[in-house]
C-alpha cells in the first residue's frame, strides 16, 4: 500500500505538510465517472452529513449548506448501481430522528434513505430494529437491551450484504457499557433485510457475548486489542479473497479510556456461507 506526499495540510505533530492528509474531505466517497460535470467525477458525504463533490477524489468541494439527513453519529452512504441512486443507513432512535422503541423500550436501530440528488435526501424510515431474540441475553427485571449501532451495505452481486453492529449494553441504563460486534445481513433489495436462523437447539439464556446468531466477526479474547468492540467497513476484493480493514477497541462501548488498532479480516470469495 503506498501513502502518497499529497503536501496540503500540514499537522502539528511535525510543523510540516509531508503527509497524505486531506484536509475538509468527506468520510464517504463515491465514484461516479458518469456525471457529466467533470468537477463531481467523486461524490461524497461527510461533516455534519454535507454533501460533497471532487474532480479526482483529493480537492473537495462542499456542495449543501444544511445537513442532507438527520441521524446519528454512524451511518454509511453509497452509490447503489442497480437503482442508479444514492442510499444511506444512518443509526436512529437514540436521538429520535427514526422511532427506536422496540418491545417498549427505547433503542438505536438502522434508519435508511436514497435519493438521485446526493444535496437532497427523503427522511429516514427504520429498516432493521433488534428482535425479542436478540433480548434473550438480558436479566429479568433490568432494562438491558440490545441495539443496532450501525450496517454498512455493500451490493454483491445480485444482493445486498449488511454488516450489522450488534451492540448489548448491559449497564444498569441498557445504554452506554457493552459489547459490539458484526453480523452478516442480506436483502434482494437493500430495505428488507434476512438475518441468519437462529439455532433452536439452544434452550438457555445466552451470556452476554453468547448468541444463537453466529458473527460474521466477533470479538476477540480477554486482553486482545479487540476484545469490546470491532467495528468495520465493507470489504474489499483482493484477488480471491474478501479483506475487511476493521477496529478494534479493548473496552466495551463508551467505556473510557480504551486503546484502539486496526486489524485486517480475510475470508475467500463469496465465502459468506459456512
Amino acid at each position: 500500500m503506498e501513502k502518497p506526499n499529497l503536501g496540503l495540510y500540514e499537522w502539528s505533530g511535525d510543523g510540516t505538510k509531508n503527509n497524505n492528509i486531506l484536509p475538509h474531505a468527506p468520510g464517504h466517497v463515491m465514484r461516479t465517472p458518469w456525471e457529466k460535470d467533470p468537477q463531481k467525477r467523486f461524490q461524497g458525504v461527510g461533516g455534519q452529513y454535507h454533501a460533497f463533490s471532487s474532480p479526482d477524489g483529493i480537492n473537495w468541494k462542499q456542495e449543501s449548506k444544511e445537513s442532507i439527513v438527520s441521524g446519528g453519529d454512524t451511518s454509511h452512504f453509497y452509490w447503489d448501481p442497480n437503482t442508479k441512486r444514492f442510499r444511506c443507513t444512518v443509526k436512529g432512535g437514540g436521538n429520535a430522528y427514526v422511532s427506536g422503541d422496540v418491545s417498549g423500550l427505547r433503542r438505536r436501530v438502522v434508519g435508511f434513505s436514497e435519493t438521485a440528488d446526493l444535496t437532497k435526501f427523503p427522511p429516514l424510515r427504520m429498516v432493521m430494529a433488534p428482535d425479542e431474540i436478540d433480548d434473550l441475553w438480558c436479566k429479568p427485571d433490568t432494562v438491558q437491551r440490545t441495539h443496532f449501532y450501525a450496517c454498512p451495505v455493500v451490493p454483491y452481486e445480485t444482493v445486498y450484504l449488511g454488516f450489522l453492529q450488534i451492540y448489548r449494553a448491559e449497564e444498569p441504563e441498557g445504554y452506554f457499557h457493552g459489547p459490539l460486534w458484526l453480523e452478516l445481513v442480506s436483502s434482494r433489495d437493500g430495505i428488507h433485510w434476512l438475518r441468519e436462523e437462529p439455532d433452536t437447539a439452544v434452550r438457555n439464556i445466552y451470556g452476554l457475548e453468547s448468541t444463537s446468531r453466529p458473527p460474521l466477526l466477533d470479538i476477540g479474547k480477554f486482553r486482545e486489542f479487540d476484545a469490546g468492540m470491532v467495528i468495520a467497513p465493507t470489504p474489499l476484493l483482493v484477488g480471491d479473497e474478501l479483506w475487511t480493514f476493521y477496529t478494534g477497541y479493548d473496552e466495551l462501548h463508551d467505556l473510557l479510556p480504551y486503546k484502539s488498532c486496526i486489524g485486517l479480516a480475510k475470508m475467500r470469495k463469496d465465502g459468506f456461507a459456512r
